[in-house]
């Protein structure tokens, strides 16, 4: 029963998001987004969006630290840096937010929040008034 498990949970896709803030030289800030594909199959990244308290998940427009597009692929064991819009980071839709998605190729969603998250949401909330 273990190996059974074991290779099941071997090739399958598994991505862990980490949400952070980052401030270039330019003083320009936002969020940025680190996935890790723990897994030990190779992941291609179709999109990253922010999910609505509605459920509705909106694609955001980001960069990447390294110059690539989406579809990008991430082997095992390897992580890759995205980074939201800093214009984002201060719009009205910022206060709706309630976590980031992550849309493999294969279909997968992966979401996560965090406390960085909550963080930018409250001050855009803050700004914004919700009716």
């Amino acid at each position: 029963v273990f190996n059974a498990w074991r290779g099941w949970s071997r090739d399958r896709v598994a991505l862990i998001a980490e949400i952070s803030f980052y401030v270039l030289e330019s003083g320009e800030h936002g969020i940025e987004v680190i996935v890790r594909n723990i897994g030990h199959i190779e992941a291609v990244i179709e999109g990253l969006g922010m999910q609505m308290r509605s459920g509705d998940i909106i694609r955001q427009p980001v960069s990447f630290r390294s110059n690539q597009t989406f579809p990008v692929a991430v082997g095992p064991k390897k992580s890759i840096s995205f980074l939201f819009q800093p214009e984002i980071h201060d719009s009205p839709e910022m206060a709706d937010v309630r976590r980031i998605v992550v849309e493999t190729q294969c279909g997968k969603r992966f979401c996560r929040t965090s406390k960085t998250l909550k963080s930018a949401v409250r001050s855009a909330r803050s700004k914004h008034v919700l009716r």
